[in-house]
């Protein structure tokens, strides 16, 4: 990990940090970390996240699936996204169509943390923009650092340039 005191960040990381909280996110950097995820191989270094943070110190079980899950998957998937949130398990899943946003749904008055690819400014797909916003009150999303909004800056300020 790197801190978001570091020389890595001068510059750089304060303009993304300031355009995380514009965002509604928070940039978190060691102190906050998620101990599961700086245990993974490539740990991204900085994070941001919005919603209810301690989400990430609960137990936790992945569901991912097919964007086109059939009603009987995404009806397997909602029971055991119910039963594992009973049993005091927050669900992760990726914000996708189909059984992603099963998982999503059922999980979402007992914890569920969204792992959103393309930052937290973008919603996509465009039909969980509610669920997204829900996510981020109840649960609990993060990105990495990359924002989409600061990548279409670069390249618009790279294109002019």
């Amino acid at each position: 990990m790197i801190p978001l005191h570091s020389p890595l960040h001068r510059g750089r990381g304060r303009g993304r940090a300031c355009v995380g909280r514009r965002l509604g996110g928070e940039p978190i950097g060691e102190a906050g970390y998620p101990p599961a995820l700086a245990q993974v191989d490539a740990p991204p270094p900085l994070l941001y996240a919005k919603g209810k943070l301690d989400l990430a110190d609960k137990p936790m079980v992945a569901i991912v699936g097919a964007r086109n899950g059939s009603a009987v998957g995404q009806k397997f998937t909602r029971g055991l996204a119910t039963e594992l949130g009973i049993e005091g398990f927050v669900i992760a899943s990726g914000l996708a169509r189909g059984i992603d946003t099963a998982a999503h749904l059922a999980a979402l008055e007992r914890g569920t943390v969204a792992v959103l690819a393309g930052g937290i400014d973008i919603v996509y797909p465009p039909e969980n923009e509610e669920l997204q916003r829900a996510i981020g009150e109840r649960g609990s999303s993060s990105a990495n650092v990359r924002l989409a909004s600061l990548r279409a800056a670069r390249i618009s300020h790279a294109a002019t340039a």
